[in-house]
């Protein structure tokens, strides 16, 4: 199957067809989907918020449903993704919980983009989401 050369945003950028704001779009609506919002593709909707709320007590759960979910989702627009999901060291203390996200993928023309997010939750509440970048320091 040939791979869209767009993709659809709900905002002033309409269809968007450069592959970074592509996968940038693609994470945006990954953390605002909600798994339900949809009745013509039910269980197609990628969403963070649900895997957090159905797997919340087990973060090794939580980290292959993610890496698996966003395989799929960024497989949809490129060609040889790769993505891995770490749980970063926060404080015992603090009942938050934080997921380093990478994704690395190839676009159209074979030009290779890495993408990093770092994402931090309390339960199944979404609280922040920065960009990161994975190297050494």
């Amino acid at each position: 199957m040939a791979l869209p050369d767009y993709y659809p945003s709900l905002s002033e950028d309409g269809w968007v067809n450069e592959p970074i704001k592509i996968a940038d779009w693609i994470m945006s609506d990954f953390f605002s989907s909600d798994y339900s919002q949809t009745h013509s593709h039910p269980g197609q909707v990628a969403s963070f918020a649900y895997i957090l709320q159905k797997y919340q007590i087990n973060i090794n759960d939580i980290m292959n449903k993610l890496t698996q979910a966003l395989t799929i989702y960024f497989s949809r627009y490129f060609d040889n993704v790769l993505v891995e999901v770490e749980d970063v060291e926060t404080d015992p203390t603090i009942p938050t919980r934080t997921l380093a996200i990478y994704i690395a993928f190839t676009d159209k023309k074979g030009r290779r983009y890495n993408l990093g997010k770092q994402a931090t939750f309390e339960g199944s509440k979404l609280m922040t989401v920065i960009n990161v970048l994975k190297g050494e320091v």
